[in-house]
């Protein structure tokens, strides 16, 4: 369990893996989309599921992302969140892929 907080009346914001956890005007996201968030009277909690025991001396890290929203802005602020803490912020992508073009009926050579 990671980063365990205590707050009036938290809730899961999603019904998938790694959805926020909303509570009063802050938020709390995990980055890796596989840590389940939970919500209880009082408390939150992010557990991350291992397949495999810890290796001893190789660290293990996380990253869990805590902001705050205005009145009603919970969507928009954290829309903004998102785009600040992607790579590249969300936009159309132009994906082209070439092969069909070049060699489908062609050997490489």
């Amino acid at each position: 369990s990671m980063l365990p907080f205590h707050s009036q009346a938290p809730f899961v914001y999603g019904a998938i893996n790694s959805s926020p956890i909303v509570s009063d005007s802050f938020f709390i996201t995990p980055q890796n989309p596989l840590v389940n968030t939970r919500a209880y009277e009082g408390g939150v909690s992010q557990l991350i599921p291992l397949k495999l025991p810890l290796a001893q001396g190789k660290p293990l890290s996380y990253r869990t992302y805590v902001g705050t929203f205005g009145e009603g802005q919970l969507r928009r602020d954290f829309n903004r969140f998102l785009n600040e803490a992607r790579d590249r912020p969300y936009a159309p992508y132009l994906h082209y892929n070439s092969w069909l073009d070049i060699g489908f009926f062609n050997p490489y050579t």
